[in-house]
């Protein structure tokens, strides 16, 4: 039988709880602090974690799931008490494979357990590109090396510059992750100190900051030899896609409608069906890939609402499943687990607005509220 924990104000005499468990072949066991994850009572390993956003402690639970062994690399599926754009991001930005708002769980919590329950696959990608993740925070460092070995990534985390200047001059590295405030080394300096002190062009790079960054540090950074800003509040699978994109030759030539990060709530239903909601990963001209960790199968054509940066109203447009990523909770995750929507005969105000929108992102925008 599996298990499924929830973790957070959830409340305990919710039959559609416990009936969502129960129909995706498991038990629901009920943790309210991370006191209760040492209790004892979780018994098996958790097959699928469900939590709250509200919940307290919620970073000692994201540092716990990282590391208690019974919760370790277990599903997650973030609750929200309002579906937001805002909150959206940041389940997204926790790591969770899929969320719902309080008021969907008796509806798609049986489907969503079920699905991040399916059994484990291994990657896919057999050769590793090996990449130095430098950051002091040690719960960033286990999201981004868990999604970056999922992506067929081998991942060496260190905590401040020195160690980082040292690792690039013993190993070859593909590609380097840093932290932007690293620890004993100035802002946007280790690509610079590391040409300097070590005679080598260091590997391309991507900066990571949290909270933003002044126009200055990032100008400074792109100058020193960074391809790319990500900001931690965002999906953490955004620097997947990046990590991607600076360790191949570019690509972009090989696209008719190049891809571009955007993270957008997205409203999805089939003709006559229920909407659903996730947040988008990427956009073209042509369509966007969509988060969820149940898609629609391929073929299937939805009718969409959500509003794409430039557009102070959400557009209302039809799309065909073009290709899916099924879920597994150790597959490869060189995308995430989703849809990739082709836009079917767009009307004019959709087709502008989407040029509008690459226009936007192209030149930085980040579609985040």
């Amino acid at each position: 039988m599996r298990t499924f924990l929830a973790f957070g104000p959830f409340d305990p005499g919710d039959v559609s709880l416990v009936s969502a468990a129960g129909a995706a072949g498991g038990e629901l066991k009920l943790a309210r602090t991370t006191a209760d994850l040492e209790l004892g009572h979780l018994g098996r390993r958790v097959d699928v974690v469900l939590l709250r956003l509200d919940a307290p402690e919620l970073d000692d639970f994201m540092a716990a799931l990282h590391t208690h062994p019974k919760l370790e690399g277990a599903p997650l599926l973030v609750v929200l008490p309002r579906l937001t754009p805002t909150a959206a991001i940041r389940a997204a930005g926790l790591g969770a494979d899929d969320f719902l708002a309080v008021d969907e769980l008796a509806t798609l919590l049986p489907t969503k357990l079920a699905a991040a329950a399916q059994p484990a696959v291994a990657p896919s990608r057999l050769i590793e590109t090996k990449v130095l993740l430098a950051d002091a925070s040690a719960l960033h460092a286990r999201v981004h090396a868990r999604l970056l070995g999922q992506a067929g990534f081998a991942v060496t985390a260190v905590s401040d510059g020195p160690k980082a200047l040292a690792e690039l001059a013993t190993a070859n590295y593909a590609i380097a992750i840093a932290d932007l405030g690293l620890p004993r080394c100035e802002p946007a300096r280790l690509l610079v100190d590391a040409r300097e002190k070590l005679g080598a062009a260091p590997p391309p790079a991507i900066g990571m900051t949290h909270a933003g960054i002044a126009a200055e540090t990032a100008a400074a950074a792109i100058a020193g030899g960074y391809r790319h800003i990500h900001d931690k509040r965002r999906p953490p699978d955004e620097l997947v896609f990046l990590a991607n994109e600076a360790s191949t030759l570019d690509h972009a030539p090989m696209r008719s409608s190049p891809r571009l990060l955007c993270a957008l709530l997205v409203g999805f239903r089939r003709e006559g069906g229920r909407w659903e909601y996730g947040l988008s990963h990427n956009l073209s001209l042509a369509g966007m890939f969509v988060r969820t960790i149940d898609p629609p199968p391929r073929g299937a054509v939805l009718e969409l609402e959500f509003t794409p940066p430039g557009c102070s109203s959400p557009l209302t447009a039809r799309g065909e499943v073009a290709w899916r990523k099924d879920f597994s909770r150790r597959a490869e995750r060189t995308a995430p687990t989703g849809m990739g929507l082709r836009l079917v005969d767009p009307d004019d105000a959709v087709q502008r607005a989407m040029a509008q929108a690459a226009r936007l992102l192209a030149q930085g925008a980040t579609a985040t509220p």
